[in-house]
């Protein structure tokens, strides 16, 4: 994705059109238990320098900055939401 999205960005900048890809790493929703791992948030959360699981309003205010005027100098880049990982 990074590769694609750093290749895309550039082409197309010229017209004017921003391609940023956010990156978060395990955040904290029902898709684990959906897939049967109802505890891999917690176990994540141990070994992160953070020390928790990312919370789904912190990925979405990265995605509204990325489409918002302030960020209209960002293309062709990957923002990490990794919280030190």
């Amino acid at each position: 994705m990074e590769t694609f999205t750093r290749g895309l960005g550039r082409e197309l900048a010229p017209l004017g059109i921003r391609v940023v890809n956010v990156a978060p790493a395990t955040t904290n929703t029902q898709i684990h238990a959906s897939a049967g791992d109802p505890q891999r948030t917690d176990r994540v959360a141990a070994c992160a320098p953070m020390g928790r699981v990312a919370d789904p309003a912190e990925i979405a205010d990265i995605v509204v900055w990325a489409l918002s005027d302030q960020a209209s100098y960002v293309t062709a880049s990957t923002i990490p939401a990794t919280g030190g990982k």
